[in-house]
C-alpha cells in the first residue's frame, strides 16, 4: 500500500506543482513538514513512554510511579537492549511525512531546471520500463529480503530510493495524463 501511497502522492504533487508553481515549497512544508513536526512532538514521546512501560508493567500496576518514571527516563532514547527489543526514539507512523519532504523539495529544485529534450523525451516515452527495472534495482540495496523498516529520524537510502522511485513515477503519470 506504501508504494501506491507514493505513486499516488507524486501524481498529485504534480498538479499542486502545475497550480502554485510560485510557492509549492512553501505550501508543500506547511501541509506535510509542519504537521510531521507538531504531531512528533505531541505524539511520539507519549508513544516511547507507553512502549517502555510495556516493558516494566510491574513498575505500574505494584504503584511504583518513581521508579518508574527513573526508567522511562534513564531509556527514552536508547534502542534495543538485551531481552528488550524497542526502537530507538523515531518518526513511528509519521515516518511517511518525512520521505514526502524530501521528495517535495527534491522536485522543487529539479523542475526549477530545464531538462534536456533527451532526457524529456526518455522520461515520458519509456518510464514503465524504467520504473520496473529502478524498482527491482531499489530492493536490492534492502538490508533483508523485503523493504528496510523506515523507523528512523534520519531517512534511509535504501527506502528514499525505493519510495522515491513510486514518487516520481507517479509524478510524470500526471504528465502522460491523457494517455490514462
Amino acid at each position: 500500500r506504501m508504494p501506491l501511497f507514493f505513486l499516488i502522492a507524486g501524481f498529485f504533487g504534480h498538479l499542486v506543482f502545475l497550480r502554485y508553481k510560485d510557492h509549492f515549497l512553501a505550501d508543500r512544508l506547511r501541509r506535510i513538514t509542519l504537521p510531521l513536526i507538531i504531531f512528533a512532538i505531541i505524539l511520539l514521546p507519549p508513544l516511547k513512554g507507553l512502549w517502555l512501560i510495556g516493558e516494566r508493567p510491574s513498575l505500574l500496576f505494584s504503584g511504583q510511579f518513581l521508579e518508574l518514571w527513573n526508567y522511562i527516563l534513564i531509556n527514552f532514547w536508547k534502542g534495543p537492549e538485551g531481552a528488550h527489543f524497542r526502537y530507538p526514539v523515531n518518526f513511528a507512523h509519521l515516518w511517511f511525512l518525512l520521505y514526502l519532504t524530501i521528495f517535495n523539495i527534491f522536485t522543487f529544485f529539479f523542475m526549477k531546471f530545464e531538462r534536456p529534450k533527451l532526457i524529456n523525451s526518455i522520461l515520458t516515452r519509456s518510464h514503465l520500463f524504467g520504473a520496473v527495472i529502478l524498482t527491482t534495482l531499489s530492493l536490492c540495496t534492502m538490508s533483508g529480503t523485503w523493504t528496510d523498516k523506515p523507523f528512523t529520524l534520519w531517512p534511509k537510502v535504501s527506502l528514499l530510493f525505493y519510495y522515491g522511485i513510486f514518487y516520481f513515477y507517479g509524478w510524470l503519470l500526471f504528465e502522460s495524463r491523457d494517455i490514462l
